[in-house]
């Protein structure tokens, strides 16, 4: 799979605000994106707990994505076929990152306009990946937006997305740590 590219990610949000019918942010690498070129393999899509299941109705029998996979569980998955591409977009429920405060935040102060919807400010995209109990899979990633361009003092602001939603002290040991880490990779950091 190649990478997604801004415009790619511009023609899934029109495709999303004309057939799913719910409020939506792009996060992830995918919301990194229009700021450093980061290198991301699909779209990833935040929408809230009780959203993901009018995706899940949505995107069933439609001939250009298959229906969402899993069928349970915080996060789906699709592939979405526009323009000749196949774009993989993926669908996180809020729930995991703080519920309906989560969704308001980043659909108001938490983001910034991008294509007719919200793009999440790089700070929330490390948090939400330093949230997960999977964190440590996201490490390469944070690594890789570090590397081309996103500065440091993201992690920082992570801790105080963490703050606002009562996990500054989880994810504070987890940006020392992701820290550490990168230190260990590049001995210039330390």
């Amino acid at each position: 799979m190649s990478d997604v590219d801004v415009e790619e990610v511009r023609a899934v949000v029109r495709w999303l605000r004309s057939e799913i019918g719910v409020p939506f942010a792009v996060v992830g690498g995918s919301a990194i994106l229009p700021e450093v070129p980061v290198g991301t393999k699909e779209v990833d899509i935040l929408v809230s707990g009780p959203d993901l299941e009018k995706v899940d109705r949505r995107m069933e029998d439609r001939a250009d994505a298959p229906p969402v996979e899993p069928a349970t569980g915080t996060i789906r998955g699709t592939e979405v076929a526009i323009g000749g591409s196949s774009i993989q977009v993926d669908f996180l429920s809020g729930s995991a990152f703080g519920g309906p405060e989560f969704i308001g935040y980043v659909l108001g102060p938490g983001s910034k306009a991008f294509a007719g919807v919200r793009r999440a400010r790089p700070a929330v995209v490390f948090y939400m990946r330093l949230a997960l109990d999977e964190w440590r899979e996201n490490v390469p990633s944070i690594e890789r937006d570090l590397r081309v361009g996103i500065p440091e003092s993201t992690l920082d602001g992570a801790v105080a997305v963490a703050r606002r939603f009562g996990r500054g002290a989880k994810v504070a040991y987890r940006v020392a740590e992701v820290r550490r880490l990168l230190a260990d990779l590049d001995p210039r950091r330390q």
